[in-house]
């Protein structure tokens, strides 16, 4: 068989095979070969537990199932026992080169609604194969300024050489209920519990169908060596549109306190119109107004005071 051969059935299996994964890691170090028989050369070797993206599969004339996959920087075949498949909940891709366009739906005939520049990431948050066999997948960026969501199609993409990280910290606090770790992006089940101030770095973002609002893979702890997921809303990262931007006080007195809470004493009288610069935040579930903004006022002066009154 030849490899035009390999390419073309490649993509006719793939349409028929529904339940075909989109992401695995390989079970162990195996070759990656330049078609679907061990027969081709060995481009390289993946290394075990290496990700990769599944972007088709064939079965050769000696029943065999392949899957064509992409590494961070290579392409190629593995037979699929090799692969161990994993969902999308947030999986970091890049473009393979150069921009490629995202769209509105799952096809090239829905309309460009925007473009994952080379060398940008953008996080999976949903999968579809079309009729034609292709796959596609419906990315997002709030950590990197790209707004909204849109499908690109997977054989665009590739893993990226760096995984983000974006350092921030936890700005939530709650006496009884801290800030959930999951171990799920569903975010189902508590396994630890984050403080306010709690120095995080996100890796990854998911919002997929069914989410009211996104969540973040974070690393954390003592060399940032423990993961799970959060809610996204509890990091300061969240907030960033706010930070270090001008507002003005809209009530007709505001009070700047020393704390975020109506408990912490006044430091000064903010009228309305005044101009302040936001500099943190903090939200609690346990106040009658539980999001708070620590700013700076004319004259140097800094404290806290309620949303509300901005």
């Amino acid at each position: 068989m030849s490899l035009i051969s390999v390419f073309f059935f490649s993509v006719v299996s793939s349409a028929s095979a529904a339940a075909e994964p989109f992401f695995g890691r390989t079970a162990s170090s195996i070759h990656l070969h330049r078609g679907a028989t061990a027969d081709y050369a060995v481009t390289t070797t993946l290394k075990a537990n290496e990700e990769l993206l599944v972007i088709s599969s064939f079965t050769n004339n000696r029943g065999e199932k392949w899957l064509q996959v992409q590494s961070k920087s290579a392409r190629g075949w593995i037979k699929s026992a090799h692969l161990r498949a994993f969902g999308i909940n947030g999986v970091e891709v890049q473009p393979l080169s150069g921009n490629v366009n995202i769209r509105r739906g799952a096809d090239t005939s829905y309309r460009i609604s925007g473009t994952l520049s080379n060398g940008t990431s953008a996080f999976v948050i949903d999968s579809f194969t079309n009729r034609k066999g292709e796959k596609w997948v419906k990315v997002t960026n709030p950590l990197r300024g790209l707004t909204g969501s849109g499908w690109v199609r997977l054989d665009g993409l590739r893993l990226p050489q760096v995984k983000t990280e974006v350092a921030t910290k936890v700005v939530y606090s709650h006496p009884q209920h801290p800030a959930k770790v999951s171990a799920t992006a569903a975010l189902m089940e508590r396994v630890d519990s984050l403080a306010y101030g709690t120095p995080v770095k996100i890796t990854a973002i998911f919002d997929g169908p069914g989410y009211d609002h996104p969540v973040a893979k974070i690393s954390y702890g003592p060399g940032f060596t423990k993961t799970g997921w959060t809610g996204y809303e509890v990091t300061a990262h969240y907030y960033r549109d706010m930070m270090n931007k001008q507002y003005t006080i809209t009530s007709s007195k505001a009070a700047l306190r020393s704390g975020a809470s109506d408990t912490y004493r006044t430091v000064a009288t903010l009228t309305k119109g005044t101009p302040v610069t936001v500099t943190d935040v903090y939200f609690t579930y346990n106040q009658p107004e539980p999001f708070w903004i620590k700013v700076t006022a004319p004259g140097g002066k800094t404290g806290w005071v309620n949303l509300k009154d901005v």
